[in-house]
């Protein structure tokens, strides 16, 4: 059996928040299969897991987005994030399962029969095929369309509730901005793009791939991750697993009594690691919170939980949430979770130090929050 503070350390070595520390960008986010992009800071979260550990080593996800190895696209749970052209095409599979623009809602609003989404979907590529646009140059486009010009103005939603289902389907992703606009692009071109992936296939991958950073996990886990938000749906899920088990490629362990999955080819490492008392940083919106779930209360306490949501930074106690941090100019803030015993001076101060501010920066335990 497995002890819960070794699950957390073992997580914590794969997500590149213990000793182990990627060598790029690139590994960051094939890893951890998505990065928030829409809110928190991407580039944060992504440097504290490399290597190199200066502050001003920054960056690196910009220029992995510049070459092509990280794309920006609506993904999980309806948001945007960061993703390799891999990882996009297996993820975008499972989050379009939902077939939301089949759904008679969907027909009667915008009036487009999901028999002709197809079509609808080749003019839309065809628009960017030359270029990036922005959402009113292809509302535009589209909008000159003499089958579907009655939902040009779908384009410029500020919602991209019409603009996501074209991502899902990998016929649009984001392109870089032009003069403070956002853009949408085609795939086309893209190095490891091959297109959205055999539904069948793409969801074991994706589970293998979660396990691989969130391990061990719950269903519970499971769903939040890939079924809430008109994904792939809690029936289809069970089915991946339930596959995948019959392989032997996924195990069942029980991590302080508590029944969750793993890799079998990493039971062996969770069962025996240790736990570990290492302090570290995150922002707001962390992939090390919204993985599990911010209701996983193994991660965050159930009375926490509400800081999380709300986007504050946070600090890491043996991979559970023991506070919150924040910039005071140059130098750090954390304020302490009453119910906790204060970290030590010296171990918070290397943990802000080391990822977050310079070395130079005045590190003040401020009083501690309470419940």
């Amino acid at each position: 059996m497995a002890s819960r503070a070794g699950a957390l350390a073992w997580r914590a070595e794969r997500q590149f928040l213990g000793e182990t520390r990627a060598a790029s960008a690139l590994e960051v986010v094939t890893r951890l299969q998505a990065v928030p992009a829409w809110l928190g800071d991407a580039d944060l979260a992504v440097r504290l897991r490399l290597a190199a550990d200066e502050p001003g080593e920054s960056g690196a996800l910009a220029q992995a987005v510049a070459a092509g190895e990280v794309v920006k696209v609506y993904a999980h749970r309806g948001s945007t994030q960061y993703l390799t052209p891999a990882g996009a095409a297996a993820a975008l599979t499972v989050r379009a399962a939902g077939r939301q623009w089949a759904r008679t809602s969907w027909v009667e609003f915008y009036g487009v029969q999901a028999d002709a989404w197809p079509a609808l979907r080749e003019e839309v590529r065809a628009a960017v095929a030359p270029g990036a646009l922005t959402r009113a140059e292809l509302a535009a486009a589209i909008s000159a369309s003499a089958r579907f010009g009655h939902v040009g103005h779908a384009f410029v939603d500020s919602r991209d509730t019409f603009l996501k289902p074209f991502m899902w389907q990998g016929d649009l992703r984001f392109g870089p901005d032009r003069d403070g606009d956002a853009t949408l692009a085609s795939f086309d071109g893209v190095p490891g793009w091959t297109g959205v992936a055999e539904l069948d296939d793409a969801g074991p991958a994706v589970i293998e791939g979660y396990l691989a950073a969130y391990g061990p996990a719950t269903e519970a886990n499971l769903a939040y991750w890939l079924g809430d938000g008109l994904s792939a749906g809690r029936k289809r899920i069970a089915s991946w697993l339930s596959a995948l088990r019959a392989s032997g490629r996924v195990v069942e362990l029980h991590v302080d009594g508590t029944p969750a999955f793993a890799l079998d080819a990493d039971a062996d490492a969770i069962e025996s690691a240790s736990g570990s008392p290492a302090l570290c940083l995150v922002p707001g919106y962390d992939q090390w919170v919204l993985g599990p779930g911010t209701a996983d209360p193994h991660v965050i306490a159930p009375e926490r939980r509400a800081l999380a949501t709300r986007g504050a930074a946070l600090v890491l106690e043996g991979g559970r949430v023991r506070g919150i941090w924040r910039r005071a100019g140059s130098d750090v803030e954390v304020s302490w979770f009453a119910e906790h015993a204060p970290p030590a001076r010296e171990a918070l101060e290397r943990a802000a130090r080391g990822r977050v501010a310079g070395a130079d920066a005045e590190v003040r335990l401020t009083e501690a929050v309470p419940r």
